[in-house]
Parts: structure tokens; C-alpha cells; sequence
């Protein structure tokens, strides 16, 4: 959704990046991938849907904008992202992050996990999670794996002026 938080600014610069990278004669696109995440909130199987469905839409407003050939473009999804938990959990200073990370360690999703959390210090920390780090495993991220194409000795000075970026050391 273009309107929902912080969506249009992030969407504006996602735009930005394609058409650059579309319109740039020097690039060709060997593939987009695209991978959809979804917070533990909720059951398993509502958040695998959830991250595919997150997944699909963006790669199909990638697609509507830019008519990328469809063999270069991959969607996945991944569901509960509770390895970016466990880093933000561990990169954080909040004083039950030891307790949090040995449940995250310790007790499989299935095994009663979130449940584990959620009685944690009577749910403060679960709240904690649910309002701090939950909103940042909610998310689409996307590659975009491309050949800039071998330039000759005038092209490349020409091109030091203009798109440094664009010449390789090797």
C-alpha cells in the first residue's frame, strides 16, 4: 500500500533504483529476486501466507511499472523471520535480551516459542517485541543481480567522469 506508513517514500526510492537500472544502456538485468518476511504474531501458517502474499504484491507493482522479462524475476517468501529477531534482539540493550535469545535458541516455533515470550516477565517483553522489533521483520526485500557490459579504453574514460560506479578494479 503506497499510503501506509512509511511505504511511499521507500516505494519512491525502490522506483528510483529499477529505472535507473532499466534505463542505463550499460547494465543488463540477470535477475530480480524478490523475498517476502512476516512477524511471529499470529499462527505459522497465517504468516507464510501473509509473507507470500507481501512477496506477490511487490513483485507485481515491480512487474506493472517495469515489464521486466518474467524468466529474470523470482518471488519467495519465508514466513516468521525469527533469525532477524534473534539479531535485533541480540544487537539491542534491552535486559532480558538473554532470556529472549535462549528461547528464541532453545524451543522450536512448534515447541511453544511465542508462547514462551509472551510469558516472559509477565508479557512486557513480548509487548516490547510486538511494539519495538516485530514492525521491522515485516518487510520485502529485493535483489537485483546485473553485468555492466566490458568497456573499451576510450569509453572508460569517458565514463570515469560520469559513472565512476560503473568500472571494476579487475
Amino acid at each position: 500500500l503506497y499510503d501506509y506508513k512509511d511505504n511511499a517514500r521507500k516505494l519512491d526510492q525502490v522506483q528510483a533504483f529499477f529505472k535507473r537500472a532499466q534505463d542505463d544502456k550499460n547494465i543488463v538485468l540477470d535477475g530480480i529476486s524478490i523475498i517476502g518476511y512476516a512477524s511471529p504474531e499470529g499462527t505459522y501458517d497465517y504468516n507464510m501466507d501473509l509473507s507470500g502474499r507481501r512477496a506477490t504484491a511487490f513483485a507485481n507493482w515491480v512487474q506493472n511499472r517495469f515489464r521486466f522479462p518474467q524468466n529474470i524475476l523470482t518471488v519467495d517468501w519465508r514466513g516468521e523471520d525469527w533469525e532477524k529477531l534473534r539479531d535485533l534482539v541480540e544487537d539491542s540493550k534491552k535486559n532480558k535480551k538473554y532470556q529472549i535469545l535462549n528461547i528464541i535458541d532453545n524451543y522450536s516455533i512448534f515447541e511453544g516459542r511465542e508462547t514462551k515470550l509472551m510469558n516472559l516477565n509477565g508479557g512486557r517483553t513480548y509487548n516490547y517485541l510486538l511494539e519495538n522489533l516485530f514492525p521491522q521483520l515485516r518487510r520485502t526485500y529485493y535483489r537485483i543481480d546485473y553485468t555492466v557490459r566490458p568497456f573499451t579504453a576510450e569509453e572508460s574514460r569517458e565514463i570515469i567522469k560520469e559513472k565512476p560506479q560503473q568500472l571494476s578494479v579487475f
